[in-house]
């Protein structure tokens, strides 16, 4: 009698427990690739109450390096670049801007085979460029924000006025390469703002071809105390 009783009981709770998993699976499929709507970030939940966002990318301290979906500022009034810094504007806090407009510097714009628009801003701290920064703002046929990626560097805290001059630093590099003055044949440089493990600093930026087989580079030298902060080589093998 128990075991017929345990029969019934199973023949009975399996198509409840079968139910209760197939209703966790469709709910689980269907929350795949949704958009999210909160964060622990209060300049991100002002986003996602402005705009439709369908994925947001951030890097180690919070800044996004991708952001997808309707991003559009409420007034779509002017340029494509007027768009793009109104986008900055509302959301400086995200970025940790002070001034948008003072810190990004129009690049580039394009428009594409599809009829896609793409602005391209440089980052600057105090008019001089920071190495890597740079923000890209894409467009639809319609004008509307589809998605920004790209790289911004918040809390530049760096001195502006170099110590040493290009042709000192350039003097550093041909003591690195092991090279002669005579077989360096260096491009114009350029003060650009550096990031390294978290220090910012005022570094010279240029690049130079060897003729005694010491290949081509650029070097990013400290604008200070001419340290080579950081170089690469030109030459893909």
């Amino acid at each position: 009698m128990k075991e017929k009783r345990s029969i019934q009981f199973r023949k009975t709770i399996q198509p409840i427990l079968l139910a209760l998993l197939l209703v966790a699976v469709l709910d689980a499929y269907a929350n795949q690739g949704k958009a999210p709507t909160s964060s622990d970030n209060p300049a991100l939940n002002q986003l996602y109450q402005r705009c439709r966002v369908d994925e947001v990318l951030t890097n180690e301290t919070g800044i996004p390096t991708f952001i997808r979906g309707d991003l559009t500022p409420v007034s779509r009034a002017g340029s494509s670049i007027d768009l793009s810094l109104r986008f900055f504007e509302e959301n400086r806090d995200l970025y940790r801007m002070s001034n948008p407009p003072a810190e990004l510097t129009l690049k580039d714009v394009k428009e594409d085979e599809l009829g896609m628009t793409h602005v391209t801003f440089s980052q600057t701290y105090s008019n001089i460029p920071v190495f890597l920064g740079e923000l890209k703002v894409h467009m639809d046929r319609e004008k509307r924000i589809t998605a920004i990626n790209g790289h911004y560097l918040d809390g530049i805290n760096v001195g502006t006025k170099p110590a040493i001059t290009l042709a000192q630093a350039q003097e550093k590099i041909v003591q690195d390469l092991g090279s002669t003055v005579e077989a360096c044949n260096f491009q114009q440089g350029v003060l650009v703002v550096f990031r390294r493990d978290s220090s910012d600093y005022l570094a010279w930026l240029t690049q130079v071809r060897t003729s005694d087989n010491k290949g081509t580079w650029k070097y990013l030298v400290d604008a200070l105390f001419g340290e080579v902060l950081h170089r690469y080589s030109l030459i893909y093998e």
